[in-house]
């Protein structure tokens, strides 16, 4: 019988390593939260950039070929009014 005792013994001693382990884990995450609401608060930013070989928009203006013409002889009368 002192071989089972012992192995119950062994059993609740490894369980209560255990419990404290993870408790101590708890109160270390708990401490470094509440540090880090005092800290300064860093904005993300996004970037987001074309890939190579990807399509580029066409702005609006300049999908309608009628439109696009116009458009041209328009800022080119606007060049030769300049000069």
């Amino acid at each position: 019988m002192p071989v089972m005792r012992d192995f119950i013994v062994y059993s609740f001693g490894m369980a209560a390593a255990i419990a404290a382990l993870f408790g101590a884990a708890v109160l270390a995450q708990e401490t470094v939260e509440e540090q880090t609401d005092d800290s300064e608060v860093i904005e993300e930013i996004i970037v987001y950039a074309p890939k190579p070989g990807d399509r580029r928009r066409v702005d609006e203006e300049y999908e309608d070929p009628v439109r696009a013409q116009l458009l041209k002889d328009f800022y080119k009368m606007k060049e030769d009014q300049e000069e």
